[in-house]
């Protein structure tokens, strides 16, 4: 989650540069060469220099991102060394305390809005999960560095050099070693809790704590029960396991297909018999041929002669047997139902 756009971000490093390089620049007017000896001086140093560089890396290649940071390590000091010495200077103003540095606006742009300043561009404009958790033992080398130098070199220049121990519980022949180890080790301690903090926003921001946070899986079904007392689930078979998805598609299945039994694929209706005609058949009708079927005509009293060949069906057999054929091809196991239709007698013949 940063600022994707590269001039805005290369703009703000750019600001972050500027501020640095002015608050070197007034102490350097302020202490002139014993400035060397301020924690503040090294620190906006590498700044100017830092958020210069990485202003121009951003502006001038195409093939960076804005989110592009070129070194995540050493923006980390920076940001504890700014964030170290904004506290050291709340503190001296707290216990009313001395300490060499900044006054007036210089002291207020340098030690209070640069290091918010910088924890935005972090926030902001920078990709997150680029930090280790190693990184802020690494962090701890510009503090430390400084107090080194300051206790090796404090033996070497005059007694008179102003700032000569510009942190009071470095002058261990004042303070006495221990004291002076002790003032270090909680330096240190608060660097790396400091530190850790930032580790672990940068993971929480970065998405990586997400990565290995697994949720549990919940899944609601709605049962609803219809009019006729039937549960309706009201579910997707394919949010349910193998198993069930295999039981409610069959259970759907049966609820949709009718099974028609063999008994009600084909009914035969039993033949009408024929009323005998009570007029007798005329003596002029012509003699019947073997396979010949006459019937009597209810108007004229004659036998006439039918025009089927052999056996005659009526109408509602035919119909009977179509139906009856069409259930028959969707369910070929089931055997087809045969049905003899007798032929109609032949009226005697004087």
């Amino acid at each position: 989650m940063y600022v994707r756009n590269k001039l805005v971000a290369a703009f703000y490093k750019l600001s972050l540069g500027l501020i640095s390089v002015y608050g070197f620049w007034m102490t350097l007017a302020s202490y002139g060469a014993t400035a060397w000896r301020l924690f503040s001086t090294w620190a906006l140093l590498i700044g100017a220099i830092y958020f210069c560089i990485s202003a121009l890396m951003l502006a001038l290649s195409s093939k960076r991102e804005a989110g592009d940071t070129p070194c995540p390590m050493l923006e980390g000091i920076l940001i504890i060394a700014f964030i170290i010495q904004a506290v050291a200077v709340i503190a001296c103003a707290i216990n009313d305390e001395y300490i060499p540095g900044l006054t007036g606006f210089p002291a207020i742009l340098t030690y209070y809005i640069l290091p918010i300043l910088t924890l935005l561009d972090w926030c902001l404009f920078n990709k997150k999960g680029l930090w280790r958790p190693m990184d802020p033992f690494y962090w701890l080398a510009l503090p430390l560095s400084y107090c080194a130098m300051i206790i090796l070199t404090a033996n070497m220049l005059p007694s008179s050099t102003s700032l000569l121990y510009p942190v009071a519980f470095l002058d261990y022949n004042a303070n006495g070693f221990w004291e002076m180890l002790s003032w270090l080790a909680l330096l240190g301690l608060l660097i790396l809790i400091l530190g850790y903090i930032l580790i672990l926003l940068d993971a929480f921001m970065g998405g990586v704590i997400s990565k290995h946070i697994v949720l549990p899986r919940i899944r609601i079904v709605t049962i609803e029960d219809d009019d006729e007392g039937a549960p309706d689930v009201d579910t997707e078979i394919d949010d349910l396991a193998p198993e069930e998805a295999t039981e409610t598609q069959e259970a759907i299945t049966a609820e949709e297909i009718e099974v028609i039994e063999p008994d009600e694929i084909i009914t035969a209706k039993p033949k009408a018999p024929r009323s005998k005609s009570k007029t007798a058949p005329s003596s002029s009708s012509a003699k019947t041929k073997p396979g010949q079927d006459f019937t009597t005509n209810p108007k004229s009293g004659t036998a006439q002669k039918s025009t089927s060949s052999k056996t005659q069906k009526s109408p509602n057999s035919q119909t009977n047997s179509q139906n009856s054929a069409k259930p028959a091809e969707s369910n070929k196991t089931q055997p087809k139902s045969k049905r003899k239709i007798n032929d109609i007698t032949k009226p005697k013949t004087k």
